[in-house]
Formats: structure tokens, C-alpha cells, sequence
């Protein structure tokens, strides 16, 4: 249990300077990681329930989850950029924040190539 635990915290910390590499707006990060948590879909289209198991996984909104929508749009729209960032990050697993990671360079190697 605490090699897992050493493992999702050095893992957290690696992603999360990995990409700040590749943005220089904070909010088209925190917009690019909701997209893939959201199962590559605009939040604006709804919630996925891929992203409400994550959201989940966040005990205040587990404590909550009657009235998930609206601790969902505290989550989203409350604190600063770098605030709500580390949260969703924390929300995701090692697999996923590598799958995040994956995502990003992806994204960043065809916005080079236009």
C-alpha cells in the first residue's frame, strides 16, 4: 500500500511538470483534461459516466452525490486554474494520467505538424 501510494504521488508530480512542458495557457490544460476525462467530449455536451466515476473518487463529492451536478460545477468552476488542475489530476490513477500524458503529446505533435 505505500509503495502504491509512493508510486501515484511520484507519478502525479512527474505528469504534471510533463505537462506544463507543452502549455503555456493554463486554461487550455485544464480544458484539455476535462475533454479526456470526459471522454473526449466538450463538457458542454454532458457528463460522461466515466467522468462522474472520477469525480467520484473525490470524497466531497462522493459525500454529496445527490446533488452531484452542482458540487460537480463548484469543482469545475471554483479556485484558480492551477487549483482546479491538480485536483482533476489527482482524480486520475497512474494508467490514466499516463493515458492524459499520451493524449496531450498527441495533440501538441499535429498542432507542430499544421
Amino acid at each position: 500500500m505505500v509503495n502504491n501510494l509512493l508510486e501515484d504521488i511520484q507519478n502525479y508530480s512527474n505528469i504534471k511538470n510533463e505537462l506544463f512542458k507543452y502549455y503555456d495557457n493554463i486554461i487550455n490544460l485544464q480544458e484539455d483534461i476535462l475533454y479526456y476525462m470526459n471522454d473526449y467530449c466538450p463538457i458542454i455536451y454532458g457528463l460522461s459516466k466515466s467522468i462522474i466515476v472520477k469525480m467520484k473518487r473525490n470524497l466531497a463529492f462522493t459525500i454529496k452525490e445527490k446533488k452531484y451536478v452542482s458540487l460537480y460545477s463548484l469543482q469545475i468552476n471554483n479556485d484558480n486554474y492551477i487549483s482546479k488542475i491538480n485536483r482533476f489530476l489527482g482524480l486520475l490513477n497512474v494508467k490514466e494520467r499516463f493515458g492524459l500524458l499520451q493524449y496531450i503529446q498527441e495533440k501538441y505533435k499535429l498542432y507542430l505538424i499544421n
